[in-house]
């Protein structure tokens, strides 16, 4: 859940709020950087799960969840199902 909480979240934050108005001051390089950060987080846990299948241990836990959580909603905001082949 730290990891959710303490790494997923701020950085999706800094992705799409911007985008979305809801920073007072937008700044196309923090937006981009933030993706990129994004990014790197999400090949971080794809290489972790290819090994795993869940985060923590060997069924599911509420760490599993609220990531999920996390990233659903930020993903929400920046991708399109034509983005992502859907």
């Amino acid at each position: 859940m730290s990891f959710a909480n303490h790494e997923v979240l701020p950085i999706l934050g800094r992705w799409y709020l911007p985008t979305l108005g809801r920073d007072p001051i937008y700044n196309k390089k923090n937006v981009d950087l933030a993706e990129i950060r994004v990014k790197t987080v999400m090949k971080y846990l794809d290489g972790y799960l290819q090994d795993h299948t869940y985060l923590v241990g060997e069924r599911l836990t509420i760490a599993d969840l609220i990531l999920t959580a996390h990233l659903d909603r930020g993903f929400q905001f920046v991708s399109s199902l034509s983005s992502i082949g859907g």
